[in-house]
């Protein structure tokens, strides 16, 4: 197969790999910038309800070294298995989110006194979509977290050679140079001014 022939290839099917993930972010991006449209819509129904308030006994070292095994631990004690992010707050609270595409939980661990509140986010699409849109990273400790960590970083690389390939396609088209030239200039210029002034 000739080289050209292999870039349209190269080009027709990573755009067709594509279609579902930039219908993803640039879909759940309209949330993003009308977000205050949406608190408006949802000012009635609280943030966070509360579904359980259990005693807990763990141990939380003074350091904040071993605080992610500390909440692990936590969960467990919960029956919660989803990612998780922890964090110390004070000196007698941690805080852990647990979260995925469907489910937000806040465990709030009030150490002296070993108190575990629960409470679960509020359903908003606009949040289940910003989740949907920035979910990721090789952080959890599970093999799907890694698995979509995986997807996105070769969606990232993907759209790295469909835009090199699109730019040898019109690159060969003598006739395209210069109108492309002007696009690709024109792309550049809007996003330099508002990097710059925005």
């Amino acid at each position: 197969m000739k080289g050209h022939l292999l870039i349209r290839r190269i080009h027709l099917y990573l755009g067709l790999f594509l279609v579902i993930f930039f219908i993803k972010y640039g879909f759940s991006a309209i949330f993003f910038n009308h977000r205050f449209g949406f608190d408006e819509y949802y000012k009635d129904q609280p943030a966070w309800v509360k579904v359980d308030e259990i005693h807990c006994d763990v141990d939380v070292p003074e350091n904040n070294k071993e605080l992610r095994e500390t909440g692990r631990l936590i969960l467990e004690k919960a029956g919660i298995s989803r990612p998780f992010g922890v964090s110390r707050n004070s000196k007698n609270k941690l805080t852990m989110h647990s979260y995925d595409f469907l489910e937000n939980s806040r465990l709030t661990y009030f150490i002296d006194e070993q108190r575990l509140l629960i409470e679960n986010k509020s359903f908003r699409w606009d949040h289940y979509l910003h989740m949907f849109h920035w979910v990721g990273g090789y952080h959890q400790e599970r093999f799907l977290s890694d698995a979509w960590a995986f997807i996105v970083d070769l969606v990232c690389l993907s759209i790295f050679i469909w835009v090199g390939t699109g730019i040898a396609m019109w690159w060969r088209d003598k006739k395209e140079r210069i109108p492309g030239l002007i696009t690709i200039c024109g792309g550049f210029v809007i996003f330099t001014f508002f990097l710059i002034f925005l």
